[in-house]
């Protein structure tokens, strides 16, 4: 996306359409991201990227979590004991 971003800052307003088009990107996506990233820095826009990609390794890792804990519910309720129904 940066290096869009970098080119599409270089294009006129009136050349940007064939740059987006080029990328595969709608006026509608660059219009929003122009609007969430458009004043940001490149340091910033890499803190933002690697913000969102240890959120996304750590929803992972619950979603992991919550798997092996449903197992486990399953195993304990399968033999029976109840004294897990208190958690």
């Amino acid at each position: 996306m940066s290096r869009f971003w970098r080119s599409s800052r270089r294009a006129r307003p009136a050349g940007r359409w064939p740059t987006w088009s080029a990328h595969g990107i709608t006026e509608q996506t660059y219009y929003r991201w122009q609007a969430k990233y458009g004043g940001l820095e490149r340091s910033e826009l890499q803190r933002i990227k690697q913000l969102e990609d240890e959120n996304r390794r750590l929803k992972h890792i619950v979603a992991e979590q919550m798997l092996d804990i449903q197992a486990l519910r399953a195993v304990v309720e399968k033999s029976g004991n109840r004294s897990w129904d208190r958690f």
